[in-house]
């Protein structure tokens, strides 16, 4: 599970960024800004915003194309 947050940096712009954590945001934004994430960790504002949820497929058994049909034959 995911958070989107939005992180704050004095003398930079604002940036939205997909995180399981706050730490995770800071380092998502200091690449965004190419600094980093140790320079900025201590000085920036870090905000949850909401949760986001995974875009992922489900898996159900048989379906992943290597031949197996997933019933036994």
């Amino acid at each position: 599970m995911s958070y989107q947050y939005r992180v704050e940096y004095p003398g930079r712009k604002t940036v939205k960024v997909r995180a399981k954590n706050r730490l995770g945001a800071v380092e998502q934004a200091a690449k965004a800004w190419g600094v980093p994430w140790v320079a900025i960790a201590w000085q920036c504002q870090v905000v949850r915003e909401k949760e986001v949820k995974r875009r992922g497929r489900v898996h159900t058994a048989g379906t992943g194309g290597d031949g197996a049909s997933g019933r036994g034959d």
